[in-house]
């Protein structure tokens, strides 16, 4: 699956990126005649070699994203984990999104960890298309903390005045 970043998924004209992830359905209700919604995990990363003729729908031949070499410590896991569990605790305080409940529990792979919790942080598709395109493991839950603790301040500043 890859993210459109402009368009729509029918009609044609819209932009798709090239990296994107595999996904494997966890769960899938039906909502209407013909529409399902999925819950899916991403596994691993890949890379849109090229975009076959679409019809009907989007078809693109792709090749697996080498998996990452490096291993974040446990700091910067940490880290990212306390910076995505303020935001949803904060968005909480809001109204807009649950807070997590109880321990962070990740996998043992460092690179599934870190897509894991860029997969829990309540960001934008844009910002976590950005987070998905960075090869290291350790580079993209440096980059996810600060966008959490970005995100956070905002959060903090609006409970401050009194929304929420």
């Amino acid at each position: 699956m890859v993210l459109i970043d402009r368009g729509s998924e029918v009609g044609g004209g819209d932009r798709r990126v090239g990296v994107g992830a595999v996904a494997h359905i966890d769960a899938a209700s039906r909502v209407g005649e013909g529409r399902w919604l999925l819950r899916t995990r991403g596994t691993r990363r890949l890379r849109v070699a090229q975009w076959l003729p679409a019809a009907p729908y989007p078809v693109a031949l792709v090749e697996e994203l080498p998996v990452a070499t490096d291993r974040p410590g446990g700091a910067t896991l940490v880290r990212a984990g306390r910076a995505v569990r303020w935001v949803r605790d904060l968005l909480s305080e809001l109204g807009e999104a649950p807070a997590l409940v109880g321990p962070i529990e990740l996998g043992d792979d460092s690179e599934e960890a870190a897509l894991q919790l860029c997969a829990m942080a309540p960001l934008n598709p844009l910002d976590g298309q950005r987070l998905l395109e960075i090869d290291e493991p350790s580079e993209r839950l440096g980059h996810l903390a600060e966008l959490c603790d970005a995100l956070a301040d905002d959060l903090s500043r609006l409970l401050a005045d009194g929304h929420g």
